[in-house]
């Protein structure tokens, strides 16, 4: 299974070259600030592309998922809100939370038990949220912002891969059993610096 991962584009979509594959992942933050037209947008590129499979979760920036039905945008495609899809015998789960104002955000202790609702044999996690100490560190911002409530659940259960954006450091890390990747596609000045991430399974 081929799957391409991207987050953070930022109504940037339709400068993307995202490759050919078997599922296709948006990580959170495809519009700034939600507008209609931003969602009509960003879901007339998803209908447009090839992929079998197609994963969405929202980011702070996107409250406009949290004010329109996504099936009324979207077809062929999946929206996790804290849910699980498998695909060919993979399991997804996706969860949009962070602590930032906005969209999905709930107070950091909160998160907690957020992310205690992960299941403990998912393949695939996609979160907007970085877990903590891992390609989390903000350059604007000068300090890590990622979660260390979600960083311990992600020990404990030890997914293939973890897929998330938020802070725009695009990389990849492994630790343990776990590949991390940070799919963010733009930078810190929010213009696009990364390709889309594409790993197997």
């Amino acid at each position: 299974m081929k799957i391409i991962a991207i987050s953070d584009s930022h109504n940037k979509h339709n400068e993307l070259c995202i490759p050919p594959g078997d599922v296709f992942i948006h990580a959170g933050d495809a519009t700034n600030i939600g507008r209609i037209h931003e969602l009509q947008s960003f879901s007339a590129f998803v209908n447009s592309l090839p992929h079998p499979h197609k994963i969405i979760i929202a980011g702070n920036h996107d409250p406009c998922y949290e004010q329109y039905n996504f099936c009324d945008f979207f077809h062929n495609a999946h929206f996790l809100v804290d849910e699980c899809i498998v695909i060919d015998n993979i399991k997804f789960y996706g969860s949009p939370w962070t602590p930032a104002h906005w969209a999905y955000h709930c107070e950091k202790d909160s998160l907690q038990d957020k992310w205690q609702n992960i299941p403990h044999d998912v393949d695939v996690l996609i979160t907007h949220m970085p877990p903590a100490k891992i390609l989390d560190f903000d350059v604007n911002a000068h300090k890590h912002q990622g979660c260390k409530y979600l960083a311990k659940r992600v020990q404990q259960i030890q997914p293939k891969y973890h897929i998330f954006g938020h802070v725009h450091s695009n990389g990849t890390h492994q630790w343990n059993r776990t590949t991390f990747i940070n799919a963010s596609v733009c930078g810190n000045r929010y213009q696009l610096e990364y390709p889309p991430s594409v790993f197997y399974l």
